[in-house]
């Protein structure tokens, strides 16, 4: 019987230790033993699905942390990648800033009057002074205040999209 089970070390005694006769107890003990064993089987069984959902916990922590470094690395690339871009960006500026600054200001207003406003304002801030003021003055004049408003807006509210110090 279940109760006979109790008393052959299942509960990590040894059977021969209590010297009691299983037919001793009255039918409530013998009722409430059977309950009891019961209960263990069904305590086993949730501590075996605790156990195997631990396990599996462990395994899912693991993957999300690979996941996890996997995006940090790719989140890296991504920045690298970006600043080439932006380094590029900026050197092939500074090229035409060099070439517009080496025109002549009237050849140079021709070309900035037909210029998307983003890459002539972007232009226009990283040439010097002296180099940019004879050509606003050779500007068609509704582009040239045009440049000068979008400046003066940058200026006072620097990151704005195009901005190169943002």
């Amino acid at each position: 019987s279940e109760a006979d089970g109790l008393f052959d070390g299942e509960d990590g005694t040894d059977g021969e230790s209590f010297n009691v006769d299983p037919q001793s107890f009255t039918p409530s003990e013998l009722d409430l033993l059977q309950r009891l064993s019961e209960r263990r089987t069904k305590i086993d069984a949730q501590e075996k699905e605790l156990a195997t959902r631990e396990a599996m916990l462990r395994a899912a922590e693991g993957r999300i942390d690979g996941k996890i470094a996997e995006l940090q690395q790719l989140e890296q690339s991504l920045v690298e990648l970006v600043a080439e871009a932006d380094a590029q960006q900026k050197a092939k500026i500074e090229q035409l800033v060099r070439i517009y600054g080496a025109m002549k200001p009237k050849d140079a207003a021709r070309i900035f009057n037909d210029l998307d406003m983003p890459i002539l304002i972007t232009v226009v801030e990283m040439m010097r002074e002296n180099k940019v003021a004879p050509i606003l003055a050779q500007m068609d004049s509704v582009i040239a205040t045009a440049v000068t408003e979008a400046m003066s807006v940058r200026k006072l509210m620097p990151g704005i999209e195009g901005d190169p110090q943002g």
